[in-house]
């Protein structure tokens, strides 16, 4: 978890590596900040790793999110193999909260704009983007979004 925590500012596909683990030891604020982290980098690749059915890409950011999901459903392979159907049921709702959804939509529409201002000396969307990719942000949208999470209406236990 701290290996994948350390290199995620360079590789942020990482925290979902990080969510999956701080999820194994019963941490799980840390694993929705974790997971947010990445999908607030890779919005296809959070729907793939959560077992959703990911929309087909249609713009270069999306393609790479595919490719990131599909990779790192690959390389966990074995621990959902074993431990999957629980991280999913956990992460499922999650992916799947309307909340989550807005947030996933914000996303693209910064991207969207960040590339309408690669033809401009304009950075407000860059600028923004980068807030919206970084951990702490995720951590703050984590605390919103682990509070909407309902035990009986989603997988989502505990006080970790």
């Amino acid at each position: 978890m701290r290996a994948a925590r350390y290199v995620r500012n360079l590789w942020p596909e990482m925290s979902f590596v990080a969510a999956m683990a701080s999820f194994e030891i019963g941490r799980k604020q840390e694993s929705i900040a974790d997971f947010l982290h990445g999908a607030c980098n890779h919005p296809g690749a959070a729907q793939l790793i959560a077992g959703r059915r990911a929309k087909a890409p249609r713009t270069g950011d999306e393609a790479r999110d595919h490719r990131v999901g599909a990779a790192l459903l690959q390389n966990l392979t074995p621990y959902l193999a074993r431990r999957g159907s629980r991280a999913r049921r956990f992460f499922g709702p999650l992916t799947a909260h309307p909340r989550f959804g807005a947030l996933m939509r914000e996303i693209d529409e910064t991207r969207n704009r960040r590339d309408q201002e690669r033809r401009t000396n304009a950075r407000v969307a860059w600028d923004l983007l980068r807030r919206m990719e970084s951990p702490e942000f995720a951590a703050e949208r984590a605390a919103e979004i682990r509070h909407l999470l309902r035990p009986g209406k989603t997988a989502y236990q505990g006080h970790g």
